[in-house]
């Protein structure tokens, strides 16, 4: 029997993750009383003992800086803020706690990086919103790091403006150390304003530091289209559907232009049945390419489910 529960458990990544998420709770769950009660010594000590057992866990040290700052151990709750940021480089709630945490430090330079980088990063707490939009309008403090050309790049993008967003992407990339994404949102907004060499050559600037996304031969093939240059197009459709592009109007396209002999077409057809896939191959019109992906994807699922099963 405790073999078969092994067995279970290693079965599924996600499985483990709900176990392990589960015995957290369980572990904390005094300090979460502790915490709620504003015991925050009795609250800092059962967290920190728990993340001796849970070290990669990245929203309890984020509870246990509270806790620490709280208690007015400051210097303690940044060291505890900014493990979890290790663990989480990406997460705009850290940087937004670390925000909250400098200005109780009386420094507002750091305190403004983490509320811009917060913002730039998807949030929308309203005192992020704030700082961040009176900073730019009293001009007391000038555009200076690469998030903040991406935030209003990215601010512009959403209103439609096309050609602003695009002056702000590049000031932006002349100072980041991470240009890949942004290079994508450059070409694409340089697209919709209608300047396709310039668009294509932010793209080859992104395929020049990684050629294996999807999503960027995805809109190379879509800026093809728009140049009228069919065979392009349908080339950088393949490249993204070998590369793991699901886009149904991209399957459909292929289909529809007679492409859906290439690789793509015989990767997916080793997950299909006998009987399905001698027809997919001979490319029957009839069949829409996009509808045999998702069979094509259901059927992978369900044999690797039964392999799981039977280990």
């Amino acid at each position: 029997m405790t073999s078969l529960v092994w067995y279970w458990l290693i079965g599924s990544r996600g499985r483990v993750d709900v176990i392990l998420k589960w015995a957290m709770r369980k572990v904390f769950r005094e300090a979460d009383r502790y915490r709620d009660q504003k015991r925050w010594s009795e609250a800092a000590q059962v967290y920190r003992s728990g993340l001796d057992r849970f070290p990669s866990a990245c929203g309890l040290w984020v509870q246990y800086g509270h806790m620490l700052k709280e208690l007015g151990q400051q210097t303690e709750a940044e060291e505890a803020y900014l493990k979890a940021l290790s663990l989480k480089p990406d997460d705009a709630d850290i940087h937004l706690q670390i925000g909250h945490l400098y200005v109780l430090m009386k420094n507002p330079q750091k305190a403004e990086a983490c509320y811009r980088r917060a913002a730039h990063l998807g949030s929308r707490d309203p005192h992020v919103k704030r700082f961040v939009q009176l900073s730019l309008e009293d001009g007391s403090d000038a555009l200076h790091s690469a998030e903040d050309f991406f935030f209003q790049g990215d601010r512009h993008r959403d209103k439609g403006l096309w050609r602003e967003a695009a002056q702000f992407y590049e000031k932006g990339l002349v100072r980041s150390s991470r240009p890949f994404p942004y290079l994508v949102q450059l070409g694409n907004v340089l697209k919709e304003a209608g300047d396709l060499d310039a668009a294509r050559q932010a793209y080859e600037r992104a395929l020049a530091i990684d050629r294996l996304d999807a999503d960027l031969h995805l809109q190379i093939g879509h800026l093809g289209q728009r140049a009228g240059k069919r065979q392009q197009a349908m080339e950088s459709y393949e490249r993204a559907v070998a590369l793991g592009c699901r886009d149904r109007f991209v399957l459909d396209t292929l289909s529809r232009n007679g492409r859906a002999h290439m690789v793509t077409r015989h990767a997916l057809a080793g997950f299909l049945p006998d009987h399905r896939r001698e027809e997919f191959l001979k490319g029957d019109p009839a069949i829409s390419f996009a509808g045999m992906v998702l069979e094509a994807s259901s059927r992978r699922e369900d044999r690797l489910g039964q392999g799981k099963r039977e280990q």
